[in-house]
């Protein structure tokens, strides 16, 4: 299968003006697609994409450990 980056990065401009990525997410993988554009297949294209996401719920572990640690475990709002 042959991936469609231009509707992907139109998906991704969607899903940051919605709020469900950072602009930082969006521009990474922006830019891990288009260096990859010529010689990216699905396969690699999904493990961009899976690694990005391995990496945020690094960061998002991470972040929730601080809250508790700073704030109490049940600080959440």
């Amino acid at each position: 299968m042959t991936i469609d980056i231009s509707a992907l990065l139109s998906n991704l401009r969607r899903e940051l003006a919605a709020g469900n990525i950072s602009p930082a997410t969006e521009a990474h993988i922006r830019n891990e697609f288009r260096a990859a554009r010529v010689r990216l297949d699905e396969a690699a294209g999904a493990a961009v994409f899976d690694r990005e996401a391995t990496q945020l719920e690094r960061e998002a572990t991470a972040l929730r450990a601080l809250r508790a640690l700073h704030f109490g475990p049940n600080s959440k709002v």
